[in-house]
C-alpha cells in the first residue's frame, strides 16, 4: 500500500465517521424523514403494500421500517439503514478509485471528489433512499468494470428499489456498457439478457405492489425547466456552506460549470472511440441520463430532476471528470492534453467541496436544523395543562414527530394551516417570516443559530 492510498483510504474513514456517522445520530430530523414516519413507517406493515407517494423509497423504507420497530423511533435508528448504506458506499468509492485510478495521487484526489460533494454527503445519513441507491450503483459499477454482468444488473435492480430515479442511470449505464462492447466489435446478445433478465426478476417482486397504488400525481417532486432542475443541482456544489462569495458561485454555475460538462462529452466521446471502459460508462451514463431525462419530459411530460432527484447526474459528472483525468493522463499523443483540464478541475472541485463542508444542517432541510433543540425546550418546560403549537405548516410532520419521540402527551398534534395563526401557546416560525411574531404578539423563547427558527409563545395579558 503506498501512501497515497493510505491516505484515501483515511479519508474515507473519516468522512464515514464524521459525515455519515456523527452527522445521522446529532442532527434534527427533517421534514421529509417525518412525513415519510408518519405516512409509513409508524403504521403496520399493510401500509407498505396499500399505498404510494413519492416519498416511498420501497427498498429503503422497508428497511427503515424493520429499524423502527425492532428498535425504536429516534433519529439514529430512523437513519440506521442510510447510515449503513452510506458506509457500503464509501467503501465502495474507495474499491472503485483504486480499481481505476491507481495508486498514486489520482486515487487520492478521486475518493474525496466522489465523496465530499456536499449534497451526495447529505445523503449518506439523512433518512431517505438516495444514498442507499447510489451506494448500490457504485457497486454495479464497480461490477460491470469486473466484467460480472448479472451481479451488476442485480445491483442496479436493488439501486433503483431503494429509490426509484435510479432507474434512469441504470438504464443508462447498461446501455453504455452494451455500447462500448460494441465498439469492440464483441457479441451483444449474450451480455444484454445477463441485462434484463436479472434486472427484471430482481426489481420486479419489490415494486409491483407498490407501483401498482401509484398514480401520476404522486410522481409530483421537480421541475419543468431544465434551467431550474441544473440550477438546483449547482447552487449546493458552490453555495452550500455559504464560504464562496457569491460573484464567484455565479461565474462557476453560469461559465465554468458548461464549459466542463462539454469537455466531458468531447473527452467521452474520444475516450470511447479509444475503447477505455471506466470513461465510457462514466461519461455514457451522464449523457445518456440526460437524453433520457429530456425524452420523458417531451414524451411522457415527466419533471425533470430536482435537487435530491438528481443526485446521480452529479456524481456521475464527478465520476467522468476523475475517469477521463486518468485516461488521459494515459495516453501519448494529444489527447493527453485533457489529463491538466481534468486534472485540475478534479483537485479544485474537491478542494471547494472540502472547504464548504457544514455538519450543522442538511442543506435542503435547513430549517429543520433546530427543531430538535426546540422540542427538547419544549418538553423541559412541563406545561400543567394540555396546550397547543402553531406556526409555519413545514414544521407540521417534524413537530408530531418529535411529539411522539419525547411522549410529549401534553401537546396536542400539529395542525397544518396554510400561515400561523392565532390560538396556540407555542408556535415554530420560521427566521424569513419573524413578523409573525408581532403580528400574532408572540415573545420569543429560543432561536436557533443555524436555521434562524424562532420558538415563541403567545403573550398573555
Amino acid at each position: 500500500m503506498t501512501k497515497q492510498v493510505a491516505l484515501g483510504w483515511l479519508w474515507l474513514l473519516l468522512v464515514a465517521g464524521i459525515t455519515v456517522i456523527y452527522r445521522g445520530v446529532t442532527q434534527s430530523a427533517t421534514i421529509d424523514e417525518s412525513y415519510v414516519y408518519h405516512l409509513f413507517l409508524n403504521q403496520d406493515a399493510s401500509a407498505l403494500w396499500s399505498k404510494y407517494d413519492a416519498g416511498y423509497h420501497v427498498l429503503h423504507t422497508w428497511a427503515t421500517w424493520l429499524a423502527v420497530h425492532k428498535f425504536g423511533k429516534s433519529e439514529p435508528i430512523l437513519r440506521l439503514p442510510s447510515m449503513l448504506a452510506g458506509l457500503c458506499f464509501l467503501w465502495g468509492v474507495g474499491v472503485l478509485c483504486r480499481k481505476v485510478m491507481g495508486d498514486g495521487w489520482r486515487f487520492v484526489v478521486a475518493v474525496v471528489l466522489l465523496t465530499a460533494h456536499p449534497l451526495v454527503a447529505d445523503y449518506l445519513s439523512v433518512a431517505r433512499g438516495y444514498g442507499a441507491g447510489l451506494a448500490f450503483f457504485t457497486w454495479a459499477l464497480i461490477a460491470y468494470l469486473s466484467d460480472r454482468v448479472v451481479r451488476g444488473s442485480v445491483l442496479l435492480a436493488l439501486s433503483t428499489a431503494c429509490n426509484l430515479t435510479f432507474l434512469v442511470p441504470s438504464i443508462a449505464l447498461s446501455l453504455s456498457l452494451l455500447a462500448a462492447r460494441a465498439l469492440r466489435g464483441t457479441e451483444l446478445w449474450a451480455p444484454l439478457k445477463q441485462m434484463v433478465l436479472p434486472f427484471a426478476v430482481t426489481l420486479g417482486p419489490i415494486l409491483a405492489i407498490p407501483l401498482w397504488h401509484a398514480g401520476r400525481a404522486h410522481f409530483y417532486f421537480g421541475s419543468n425547466d431544465w434551467s431550474e432542475a441544473f440550477a438546483s443541482l449547482l447552487e449546493p456544489t458552490t453555495q452550500y456552506g455559504e464560504r464562496i462569495p457569491l460573484q464567484m458561485a455565479a461565474a462557476l454555475n453560469g461559465t465554468m460549470a458548461p464549459l466542463l460538462l462539454i469537455l466531458i462529452l468531447v473527452a467521452g466521446l474520444i475516450a470511447a472511440k479509444r475503447c477505455d471502459l471506466p470513461a465510457t460508462l462514466a461519461v455514457g451514463c451522464l449523457t445518456l441520463s440526460l437524453a433520457m431525462l429530456t425524452a420523458a419530459h417531451q414524451v411522457l411530460g415527466a419533471l425533470y430532476p430536482w435537487s435530491r432527484t438528481g443526485i446521480y447526474l452529479l456524481w456521475t459528472a464527478l465520476l467522468s471528470c476523475a475517469f477521463l483525468w486518468n485516461w488521459a493522463a494515459q495516453q501519448s499523443d494529444w489527447p493527453k492534453r485533457f489529463s491538466v483540464v481534468f486534472g485540475a478541475a478534479s483537485t479544485c472541485l474537491a478542494l471547494l467541496f472540502v472547504v464548504q463542508a457544514d455538519l450543522r444542517y442538511y442543506y435542503d432541510f435547513r430549517s429543520d436544523a433546530g427543531v430538535a433543540a426546540m422540542m427538547s425546550h419544549l418538553r423541559d418546560l412541563h406545561p400543567t395543562q394540555p396546550e397547543c403549537i402553531g406556526g409555519n405548516w413545514t414544521f407540521e410532520p417534524t413537530v408530531n414527530y418529535y411529539r411522539l419521540r419525547y411522549k410529549l402527551g401534553w401537546l396536542a398534534e400539529m395542525k397544518r394551516t396554510p400561515e400561523p395563526q392565532q390560538g396556540c401557546r407555542f408556535y415554530l416560525v420560521i427566521g424569513s417570516d419573524e413578523r409573525y411574531v408581532a403580528l400574532l404578539h408572540l415573545r420569543k423563547l429560543k432561536v436557533d443559530a443555524v436555521s434562524g427558527t424562532i420558538l415563541a409563545e403567545a403573550v398573555t395579558e
